[in-house]
């Protein structure tokens, strides 16, 4: 039962830290610029979607010679 409460615990500051890094980077973000500072809400929102949008691979090279190809046929 300690264990839990401890985790718990644990959970709620390692939340409470990432939400203030979070915040910290977006008034950097804003600071280089120039715009104005978001709220802690939106920050977050901002960076979760950002989180979870996937990155643009750009893709070289033919068809055939493409990583993966062979798996398709």
């Amino acid at each position: 039962m300690n264990f839990v409460l401890e985790s718990e615990e644990l959970t709620a500051i390692l939340h409470r830290v990432y939400d203030n890094i979070m915040v910290d980077m977006e008034e950097l973000k804003a600071k280089r610029n120039g715009t104005c500072s978001l709220s802690h809400e939106d920050a977050n929102l901002k960076s979760v979607n950002e989180l979870q949008i996937p990155p643009r691979v750009r893709i070289r090279g033919r068809p055939k010679n493409r990583l993966g190809s062979k798996l398709d046929k």
